[in-house]
């Protein structure tokens, strides 16, 4: 019948009938882990990420469990939700699954990293759990390799104040031949460099691309005390428009940074693009998107410093696994200061002519 019905409209010229059952066909939720979609939150719940409550259960398929985020128990606490995806995909929608009206997001804007880089592409208000899922449709299909929820109000779960709750985090569309460049500046395999103010030992470990929390993947950097200051700095090969920094800890969850600032390089200066207080790794790592900037290197300029309570050793130190920097590189690659520049080892504000290179990766 339905081929019959194509037949007929076809031989009336109209074609949209045949083209969009050809698409939905091809339509899926793009966002399961199982097809290689990862899930990042810039507030994780410890006790909810230790009790059954894994960011990672909201892309899992099962609409049975949910993962937790950490709204500090405040309505109006800001949580940013992101996806990755390892390719390009047209999405169109997004649906939200909770486990009740408790918990589940009431405001919030939808952006898609798309070749425009992050872009807002949908924003809903007073939005009311729906048990059968809250489809939020986009202003446009969009060519994206990522989407990001960031959430503006919570819903209240009785004396626990505002939360988020989220079963499933579903995301619809079809793959997309459109390139879209995404990459960590920051890794080694892509020329970065990284270096700390108060010593030279060797922390490359930091930017080799293990992720792992092993001691033996682990770069270390000895502190006197909890207010040790640390200045870390990962020079990039060229200029990048950079987003996110995301750091990955000691497997055992020993000293993790906690009071910190992220700042870039740009127009010949250190830029403040993210304050952090109160630190902890909970999962495998801990994700700070910001708004994002034209710069030619990043740093940590650490101000309090987590501790090791082991059987081993008890004192105070940095333990990362890895440090990225996510973005695009810029057209052309033209350093940003004065030709570019480069970090210097021994001290934080003196800075070393960097030489220019041009984009090495593409991608969708």
């Amino acid at each position: 019948m339905a081929f019959c019905l194509a037949i007929v409209l076809c031989l009336m010229g109209i074609n949209d009938y045949v083209v969009s059952r050809a698409e939905d066909s091809q339509r899926k939720n793009v966002a399961l882990a199982e097809n290689g979609t990862s899930i990042f939150i810039d507030k994780t719940h410890a006790w909810g990420q230790e009790n059954g409550r894994d960011i990672k259960k909201m892309i899992d398929g099962n609409r049975n469990t949910f993962g937790q985020g950490n709204t500090g128990n405040d309505v109006n606490s800001q949580i940013n939700l992101t996806l990755e995806f390892p390719c390009t995909y047209t999405v169109d929608s997004i649906v939200l699954y909770g486990i009740g009206p408790q918990g589940f997001p009431e405001e919030f804007t939808v952006s898609a990293y798309t070749q425009e880089r992050w872009k807002q592409v949908a924003s809903v208000k007073e939005c009311t759990y729906q048990e059968t899922g809250n489809t939020v449709n986009l202003d446009a299909p969009v060519d994206c390799v990522g989407i990001r929820i960031t959430i503006t109000k919570n819903g209240v779960d009785g004396e626990w104040g505002g939360q988020l709750y989220l079963s499933e985090f579903e995301v619809y569309g079809v793959e997309s031949d459109v390139v879209i460049p995404r990459e960590n500046a920051a890794a080694a395999a892509n020329g970065a460099t990284i270096s700390y103010d108060r010593g030279t030992v060797d922390i490359s470990k930091m930017i080799d691309g293990e992720t792992a929390g092993d001691v033996s993947n682990l770069g270390i950097i000895g502190v006197e005390d909890e207010a040790t200051e640390t200045y870390i700095t990962v020079d990039f090969e060229g200029s990048y428009h950079i987003d996110t920094v995301r750091l990955y800890g000691d497997n055992r969850k020993y000293c993790f940074p906690k009071d910190f600032t992220i700042e870039a390089f740009s127009g010949g200066e250190w830029k403040t693009v993210c304050t952090v207080t109160g630190s902890e790794l909970v999962g495998d790592c801990n994700d700070y998107p910001f708004d994002g900037i034209d710069c030619t290197a990043i740093r940590l300029h650490i101000t309090k410093n987590g501790m090791e309570n082991s059987e081993g050793w008890q004192g105070y130190a940095i333990y990362l696994s890895e440090l990225e920097a996510w973005g695009t590189a810029i057209a052309g690659n033209v350093a940003l200061a004065s030709k570019g520049t480069k970090a210097s080892t021994s001290d934080p504000n003196d800075w070393a002519e960097k030489k220019h290179v041009s984009i090495r990766r593409w991608y969708h």
